[in-house]
């Protein structure tokens, strides 16, 4: 019977252990919010810096485009010159143009593998998140479990103790029944 006692105090003990992981989870579960609201911050400043480069290009693009446009009324007044200087002039905006397309193109090719590195962190922290949210999940499910379980060992504990008193009244009852017919054997 004591035993038994022993044994609901050291699974008290053991709800309590559970009890203290669970608040540790916790303390884990909001630490890891804070980050993920930090990195959401981030991804929000990285987004902000991408959008305001997609404008600088589109602005360098068109003034490019009217850098463009004006070289060609150049080139319409220059009809009048030797075919050989007119073919020099086209020669070199040629290569002039390549040259800011290249550097452009290879400003844009960084600008879209770093947006791919970050859509990446962004797929693993989802991932890493979903692991989260499972495991926060199951740790729910196991506190309502161990909860309905206490109860149900509350419940056999007060039995326990109930049916421990009832034997000891009877124990009682047998001793001074033993006494009783003791004295009545004595007295015959």
């Amino acid at each position: 019977m004591i035993d038994n006692i022993k044994g609901l105090l050291k699974i008290k003990d053991e709800i309590g252990d559970i009890q203290q992981k669970i608040d540790v989870n916790k303390t884990a579960v909001d630490e890891l919010t804070k980050n993920m609201s930090s990195f959401r911050i981030e991804l929000e400043q990285a987004n902000k810096a991408q959008s305001e480069m997609m404008a600088e290009l589109k602005n360098q693009l068109t003034s490019l485009s009217d850098f463009r446009n004006g070289l060609e009324n150049e080139l319409y007044e220059f009809k009048l010159l030797k075919n050989e200087l007119q073919r020099k002039v086209l020669l070199k905006f040629e290569e002039e143009l390549n040259k800011e397309l290249k550097a452009q193109m290879e400003n844009m090719g960084k600008e879209a593998s770093n947006y791919e590195e970050l859509k990446m962190k962004v797929a693993a922290t989802a991932a890493k998140t979903e692991k989260l949210m499972q495991e926060m999940d199951r740790l729910v499910e196991i506190s309502s479990k161990i909860r309905a379980k206490d109860f149900e060992m509350e419940k056999f504990a007060k039995q326990l103790l109930d049916m421990d008193k009832e034997k000891l009244e009877l124990m009682k009852k047998i001793d001074t029944l033993e006494r009783l017919l003791a004295q009545m054997q004595r007295r015959r």
